[in-house]
């Protein structure tokens, strides 16, 4: 697997990891932005970069010999990513978190 490949799923994993670090309310380090923001971009770009990894995955059918390309595991990791990403995008939405770009943009009208 690429650098894409493991990157992504580092990433993923990270983002679940914070999660239950903070729900288990372990004392972390102070972030620029929120913990629900971190969490779906953490998220997020791991997904992206499982996706960009899948897309450039080489695809060659030998026979009988067997076949190179997409296995299981890449698969696995992307159906994690889509739910890791579309429950942290609810969490974010309901946690009434702001934005980092909305703050930017708070804080220039003041």
């Amino acid at each position: 697997m690429g650098f894409a490949g493991w990157a992504g799923i580092i990433l993923l994993v990270l983002a679940g990891v914070f999660l239950f670090l903070r729900r288990m309310e372990v004392a972390l380090p102070a972030l620029p932005v929120g913990p629900a923001v971190t969490v779906a971009g953490l998220a997020a770009v791991g997904l992206v970069l499982v996706i960009i990894r899948w897309l450039s995955l080489p695809s060659v059918h030998a026979g009988l010999q067997g076949s190179i390309g997409a296995k299981y595991g890449i698969w696995i990791a992307m159906i994690a990513g889509i739910v890791e990403v579309a429950s942290a995008v609810a969490e974010l939405r309901a946690s009434g978190e702001p934005l980092p770009w909305a703050q930017t943009q708070q804080t220039g009208e003041a």
